[in-house]
């Protein structure tokens, strides 16, 4: 759940920022000063910084209302914090993708979809050539 609000409630969350690339580290610098300016009511339990995309993984505890950091400049903003379960650590315990397709011969399988398409098909050319019999019979 993403946590829009200003000042951020205390809790613990997660965030991912662009540390290099276009930006040339911007928003790192960002969240580092905001990191400095809030020492009594920020704890960061844990940070990944780099990964191939150029992009930093921060976990942190808000111990009381605290502001938000910076919207502007744009390039800067880090965007918003998402709330974070007690069981994340890394980018790995927040991405979201989409279930792997099942194997070829595996129910539900390119295989069983295949061959439930080839009996609608002729189902249906059976049940027409029928229609058509009944239709034009004398």
């Amino acid at each position: 759940m993403i946590q829009r609000a200003d000042p951020i409630p205390p809790g613990r969350y997660w965030l991912n920022f662009k540390n290099s690339g276009m930006d040339g580290g911007a928003q790192s610098a960002a969240w580092v000063a905001w990191v400095r300016t809030n020492p009594e009511t920020v704890r960061v339990e844990s940070t990944q910084e780099g990964d191939a995309d150029g992009f930093s993984f921060v976990v942190f505890t808000v111990l009381s209302p605290t502001s938000r950091w910076p919207t502007q400049p744009l390039q800067n903003f880090l965007g918003f914090p998402s709330v974070a379960g007690s069981k994340v650590s890394g980018p790995d315990d927040v991405i979201q993708s989409p279930a792997p397709p099942p194997p070829v011969d595996a129910p539900g399988g390119a295989i069983e979809q295949v061959t439930g398409a080839i009996k609608v098909i002729g189902y249906s050319a059976i049940a027409a050539y029928l229609l058509s019999r009944f239709l034009t019979r004398k």
